[in-house]
């Protein structure tokens, strides 16, 4: 075996491949997302199992261990934050979504607290308290 292949043709090769590429994945991956969802699903019990294998074996810090920062930096200087900006862009419906459903759980629970008295300390008190219920409240309705 002759080994790995140069790195420089490699990853030339692989930008050379999805240059242009762009529409025909997404169109790929629109007419795919059915059997994607469908297969997440299915797959639940493996991945949580590899979940747990990855925390067992502490990957995340042996990942970190070889993370190199200069590369990193140079990625992000070389355009990274046109990528980061097109990608939460191309997300706003998705992001109001989120932000409408967290708001149609959060402003019951808010409204009914700030109405609350705070004249004595014991009125404060409980109104700090529901508070804090109030938002593990939220957390839960929101992620049902």
């Amino acid at each position: 075996m002759a080994g790995m292949p140069d790195p420089n043709e490699t990853a030339a090769s692989m930008i050379n491949g999805v240059t242009g590429a762009g529409e025909k994945w997404a169109k790929k991956t629109a007419d795919s997302v059915g059997k994607a969802i469908d297969s997440a699903i299915a797959a639940k019990a493996k991945y949580a199992s590899g979940v747990q294998a990855a925390i067992a074996d502490d990957r995340y810090a042996k990942g970190l261990g070889k993370v190199d920062r200069s590369a990193m930096v140079a990625t992000i200087q070389g355009g990274a934050s046109t990528r980061f900006v097109s990608g939460v862009t191309g997300r706003q419906a998705k992001i109001v979504a989120a932000l409408t459903k967290l708001k149609s759980v959060a402003d019951p629970v808010l409204s009914a607290i700030q109405a609350m008295p705070t004249t004595t300390a014991d009125q404060a008190k409980a109104k700090m308290l529901a508070m804090f219920d109030g938002w593990a409240k939220i957390k839960k309705a929101y992620r049902a």
